[in-house]
């Protein structure tokens, strides 16, 4: 069926468990957990058609209605690179809370390897390896620390001015 709903209008169990995934992660999903949910792609084609879910990016999908807030950006960007990388650059800046970074930029970091995923936000590459100890979870994102994310700033062509103040306020907030 084209809805969610099946005869006796209860909602699909795969679409409640889907808008449920959503809501926890900024109203965005990875085809990835689309497929763990049990949904096909016909049927997710279906509920695109319908207009239930909306396409953000190569791997990512939102709810339709849901509220285009930056971090569902985030969060669908992130998607799209299949589990490779972390939010970076001044989006990742911004989810530290260093001073001076209030854009919506959408700027994500991988490892060379991966250099070719395409997201709906700016995506470098690093030929430094990338562990988990580069990265922490914000708001259920992943993002670099503040030592890595310094950096790799002129790979986001981090102004010197930006730079500076990304390096006094991490070291004022404790974050190195």
């Amino acid at each position: 069926s084209v809805t969610p709903f099946c005869e006796s209008q209860r909602m699909d169990p795969r679409f409640a468990a889907l808008a449920a995934l959503a809501a926890a992660q900024h109203s965005a999903v990875s085809l990835a957990q689309v497929q763990q949910i049990g949904v096909s792609s016909a049927l997710c084609s279906k509920w695109v058609k319908a207009g239930l879910l909306e396409r953000s990016g190569p791997r990512s999908l939102v709810i339709a209605g849901s509220e285009p807030t930056w971090k569902r950006a985030l969060a669908a960007a992130s998607f799209d690179l299949g589990g490779a990388g972390a939010l970076a650059g001044r989006s990742g800046a911004r989810l530290l809370g260093l001073d001076g970074f209030t854009g919506d930029d959408v700027e994500l970091l991988v490892e060379r390897q991966f250099r070719n995923r395409a997201s709906s936000g700016v995506v470098r590459s690093t030929s430094v390896g990338l562990s988990r100890g580069d990265m922490v979870r914000i708001d259920g994102l992943r993002v670099l620390r503040a030592e890595r994310l310094i950096l790799e700033s002129p790979r986001f062509g981090f102004t010197q001015a930006e730079t500076e103040n990304a390096i006094d306020s991490a070291l004022r907030l404790r974050l190195v």
